[in-house]
């Protein structure tokens, strides 16, 4: 079980979809399909994260989350965790970027941006939708576009 220490975002997106909370597995198996289908060169995984070492040490606390990340040695750093979890009867979707830039130079820089663009836009969008679609929640209430850090 990994550790989450809120220091460590770098840049984050957020969705809460009312009436969807039986949609948070559906929501991930969708944005790691989506993400695969792109041949991105990433590596992708499963990981229960806490927020706090005792946590972490009890088994308490834990949320599931898709881990992306980059191939690339250089941008190994960098973790893009998406998660989609009930509140309520709503679903709050989305993902944290997490690690350290490093020393990336500017084409570096330029294929992460390309790398988390895409799946920002073509996997975790397209599940939004597919989300609201399943709920009857307006597509036109999907925020695309997040800002941040890297302004993806």
């Amino acid at each position: 079980m990994g550790i989450l220490n809120q220091f460590d975002v770098i840049d984050s997106f957020n969705q809460l979809i009312p009436g969807a909370a039986g949609y948070s597995d559906g929501y991930l198996r969708e944005v790691a399909k989506s993400t695969q289908e792109q041949g991105l060169p990433v590596e992708m995984n499963l990981e229960n994260n806490s927020d706090g070492l005792f946590a972490a040490m009890r088994g308490q606390g834990a949320r599931r989350f898709l881990v992306v990340q980059p191939s690339d040695r250089k941008a190994r750093g960098l973790r893009m965790m998406h998660y989609g979890f009930p509140v309520g009867t709503n679903l709050t979707a989305g993902w944290l970027l997490t690690g350290t830039t490093g020393n990336l130079k500017l084409f570096d820089y330029l294929d992460l941006t390309a790398v988390i663009e895409s799946v920002h836009g073509l996997a975790v969008v397209p599940a939004l939708y597919s989300v609201a679609d399943g709920t009857g929640f307006a597509r036109e209430e999907i925020r695309k576009y997040q800002s941040g850090f890297f302004g993806v």
